[in-house]
């Protein structure tokens, strides 16, 4: 072996020891006030057969219970970097708002609307390959969002997180397989493999930032500022009359002052006036977004309908004799579109399940299930396509 060799196993072994002790390392997090985490599973979420990011939660030590990790009294830290390549902000806030509707019911997300399109709406640029998010849940004090190590914003309901996680481990999980990695079901290659790739998606520092606040009381100065001015000229008169002063008649100059002084004080009074006009009020209310009850969003109901179509097909889910009988299993994933009165147009495999009596079973249970419910108002296509995730199990 020569030195060159020699050299390079040298190199490669040192590179391994580097990412397993960076592996160790990434096994353990402290949040904000002290509390110790430790990694409870990891997984990797998809989106249309393409890799999104990779997920991690992270527990107190001897935490194992799923019903225990979702207290209020637990902290907790849902972590992710992604694996995909300019993201867009749009998608990974419509990302959140449809799975946390797709996997809470609506009764439990929609008192909660006001915390998730404000925290739907932190996400203002787009995301590229290593940026991370940290959903951390501090007991007493709330949820706070991290992007890229920055703290973008607390929200206290302590509600709010429960929403987060059930979007990861609820009945419409990204797959699969993620929501197994996640509750540390998976094998131990596979989460080694993840736990690698994750710290090797390291963010980069300094690369998103806090947005500038916005300055809402600057435009009431420029207009004080324009208002000013008209004082001045107003002014200026005053001081000119006296200096064509005749002696001989300023007793009459005198009893003639009164009246020039009653229009200078008429002008002063509608100086006044545009001062008030220019009110401060709606300038400060317009940037606060106002939630009532009433309150609409898109992405909301869509991920709302797509559960309530998803729960109609499971209804009709039966395993087939001779794939039993075989003892086949597997898990795909269906496309359907339907028009606006619920009436299927058409249904296709997106996933195969790896066995072909699976495969024509997702298809007769979705013919089975039309007609569907009828497209909400709310959402305006003229036709509604949604997937539907499909797990056969022994």
């Amino acid at each position: 072996m020569n030195l060159r060799q020699l050299f390079s196993r040298l190199s490669s072994i040192l590179v391994l020891s580097l990412i397993s002790l960076t592996c160790y390392g990434m096994e353990t997090a402290t949040l904000e006030d002290g509390s110790q985490v430790q990694l409870k599973g990891i997984g990797l979420a998809k989106e249309l057969r393409n890799d999104v990011y990779i997920g991690a939660l992270f527990v107190p030590p001897g935490v194992n219970s799923l019903n225990v990790i979702k207290e209020n009294s637990t902290a907790k830290r849902m972590s992710l970097r992604f694996v995909i390549d300019n993201y867009s902000n749009r998608k990974i806030g419509r990302h959140w708002k449809e799975r946390i509707a797709m996997n809470n019911p609506r009764e439990v997300w929609r008192p909660l609307t006001k915390e998730i399109v404000t925290f739907s709406n932190l996400f203002k640029e787009n995301f590229i390959r290593g940026d991370e998010i940290n959903l951390d849940f501090v007991p007493g004090k709330g949820t706070l969002v991290y992007i890229n190590d920055v703290l973008f914003d607390t929200i206290q309901n302590p509600d709010f997180f429960s929403l987060l996680m059930n979007a990861w481990v609820g009945s419409v999980p990204p797959t699969k397989a993620f929501k197994e990695g996640i509750l540390g079901e998976s094998s131990q290659s596979t989460s080694k493999n993840l736990k690698t790739k994750f710290v090797a998606l390291a963010p980069i520092k300094g690369r998103i930032k806090l947005p500038e606040p916005e300055v809402v009381e600057a435009p009431v100065e420029t207009v004080a500022a324009k208002t000013q001015p008209a004082k001045k000229p107003a002014a200026t008169p005053k001081k000119t009359t006296p200096k064509p002063t005749p002696k001989p008649p300023v007793k009459k100059v005198v009893k003639k002052d009164p009246p020039k002084k009653t229009p200078e004080k008429t002008q002063v009074a509608v100086v006044k006036k545009p001062v008030i006009k220019p009110t401060v009020r709606p300038k400060i209310q317009l940037p606060e977004p106002e939630f009532e009850d009433d309150y609409i969003d898109a992405d909301l109901i869509r991920g709302s309908f797509v559960r309530e179509l998803i729960s109609e097909v499971r209804k009709n889910q039966t395993y087939p004799v001779k794939a039993l009988r075989n003892g086949e299993q597997g898990e795909g994933t269906a496309h359907v579109i339907i028009d606006r009165s619920g009436e299927l147009i058409e249904v296709m495999l997106l996933e195969r399940t790896g066995s072909r009596e699976l495969d024509k079973a997702v298809i007769k249970m979705i013919r089975k299930s039309a007609p569907f419910p009828r497209v909400p108002e709310e959402l305006e296509e003229p036709q509604f396509e949604f997937d539907v995730p499909i797990v056969f199990q022994l």
